[in-house]
């Protein structure tokens, strides 16, 4: 169906959907950066550079006459600090015209170099960084450490004096690559990028035609506007989760996003979900596993939601663990609905009258899911917030009493048809007070639609309902209504009967 076909994409790019196993230590993937990414950072490239960097290396290059020595000792300390802080990476040597020293040095020894064997003070660079600064992809190293390359055209002249040889008069035309390193933040939503600094400098043959020229005629704001999409928006919130997690966290649960938080799932909320369990797997490797369903154990839970504000999509999220009192939210706004709309998926299930008929029976029926220490609890394998089930994928199911108990279980399908799935099904000794799994499990198939699964217990015992044989099932003659809480004692006798529910949304094959 065409509407599946972002989440198939998705599915096959992740490998997810070819069957194949993952590996067991994902690497830890980069944040996703766009080409306005990458025009904003050679645009603040080209000023460190020219101001940074080539302005004070010139300024080593001057004549005794107009700087002390002392004073370029100083120049060159700044330069070592305002551009590769406490690194001393290898750049290219290309000082000596003979050629005879190494054809990399550690910047420190090259700025050493300049005053010593440059002593006339004529040592001039210049470069094309105003008209001709080309730069590559944003990359990041083995270690996590982004960069990205620059290629600069750059001329040396001045006049070579080791002592060792005679002087000579050093002319040179040659390109550069600059590995210009930065540090990105995006916690905030804000994709704040800083600490520039040269990672190491090379010489290379040509400027590589991949790479792109900086023509300053760029668009940021409306390169930004069209590059806004799912992913885009969803590494925001990731590199905000990723930042609250403490260092011990082993386990997270992703809950499924719904619209509005009314827990019913819906097709970008599919997509919403998917994008942040596989974003926030890459992002921090193997330390942390990404739970899909309430049923495990997690230390955070990640649970959220989404709404239209005018022509954007609001997307919150909260980080939380209950038992240590933590919470944080994080806020993303910067989706436009179009993308939404151009991608065909739903935000929220539409309602015909059928289905607005069944919730209202369904509340009708529904008893409270706790009464004095008697409750019930509900799950299923996909957990209990914003569960969906493709056809021929399997449900199954798990609950808990708090004492001694007899359950009922219903199914009830999207066109109104309820199923009774389990009828006094007996619950007591050690099974109490822990979730136990309900015998069988249940293939999804048509119709398709919103549904409930609905759970009641009794410490009495359930009267007879009366159903009649349905493809194996026995399906309810009549109505949904309250006589399914009646016990062999009468109607909600003593109130002795709690309920439980869990909304369940059923679709088609996604591809």
């Amino acid at each position: 169906m065409v509407r599946y076909w972002f989440l198939l994409c998705f599915l096959l790019l992740t490998g997810l959907a070819s069957g194949q196993p993952q590996p067991a230590q994902p690497k830890i993937e980069a944040p996703t950066f766009r080409p306005s990414d990458e025009v904003y950072i050679a645009r603040q490239a080209r000023r460190f550079l020219e101001t940074a960097y080539y302005f004070r290396l010139n300024e080593l290059g001057r004549p005794a006459s107009d700087l002390s020595a002392a004073e370029k000792r100083q120049i060159m300390a700044g330069l070592l600090d305002r551009c590769f802080g406490n690194g001393n990476p290898l750049v290219v040597n290309d000082l000596d015209p003979y050629q005879r020293e190494s054809s990399e040095l550690p910047i420190k020894q090259y700025l050493v170099n300049v005053l010593t064997f440059y002593r006339a003070g004529d040592l001039a660079i210049g470069n094309d960084l105003t008209d001709g600064l080309h730069y590559g992809r944003i990359q990041a190293n083995a270690a996590g450490k982004l960069f990205m390359p620059l290629y600069v055209s750059e001329t040396l002249t001045g006049t070579y004096d080791n002592n060792r040889a005679p002087k000579k008069r050093h002319e040179l035309r040659q390109v550069k690559e600059f590995r210009l390193e930065f540090t990105f933040d995006n916690s905030n939503c804000q994709r704040v990028f800083d600490n520039l600094k040269i990672g190491g400098i090379r010489r290379l043959a040509a400027i590589p035609s991949a790479s792109r020229l900086l023509t300053g005629r760029e668009d940021l704001a409306q390169m930004r506007a069209q590059e806004q999409d799912l992913n885009m928006v969803v590494d925001c919130l990731t590199e905000g989760i990723r930042r609250q997690l403490p260092a011990e966290t082993k386990h997270i649960l992703i809950d499924n996003f719904t619209f509005e938080n009314r827990g019913i799932s819906t097709e970008f909320g599919e997509a919403l979900t998917q994008t942040l369990r596989q974003q926030l797997q890459q992002r921090t490797g193997a330390v942390v596993e990404i739970l899909k369903s309430d049923n495990q154990t997690a230390d955070y839970t990640v649970r959220g939601s989404f709404a239209t504000t005018g022509d954007q999509v609001e997307i919150r999220a909260k980080l939380f663990n209950k038992q240590a009192a933590f919470e944080r939210d994080l806020v993303s706004s910067d989706l436009p609905v179009r993308w939404v709309r151009q991608n065909q998926l739903t935000f929220e299930s539409p309602k015909d009258a059928n289905s607005l008929r069944m919730e209202a029976a369904v509340k009708t029926v529904m008893a409270p899911q706790s009464v004095g220490d008697f409750s019930i609890e509900l799950q299923t394998n996909r957990g209990r917030q914003g569960v969906t089930y493709h056809e021929g994928e399997r449900m199954t199911i798990k609950l808990k009493v708090s004492k001694p108990a007899t359950v009922r279980l219903i199914y009830v399908l999207e066109d109104g048809t309820q199923t009774l799935l389990f009828d006094n099904y007996r619950i007591d000794g050690q099974a109490v007070g822990q979730f136990i799994d309900v015998p069988g499990d249940f293939e999804c198939s048509s119709p398709f639609g919103q549904e409930f699964l609905l759970a009641f217990a009794t410490t009495d015992t359930f009267a007879p309902l009366e159903t009649k044989k349905q493809n194996s099932f026995n399906v309810l003659t009549g109505e949904l209504t309250n006589t399914v809480l009646r016990t062999v004692r009468g109607l909600r006798a003593n109130g002795i009967i709690v309920a439980d529910k869990v909304q369940i949304t059923t679709r088609p094959v996604r591809f």
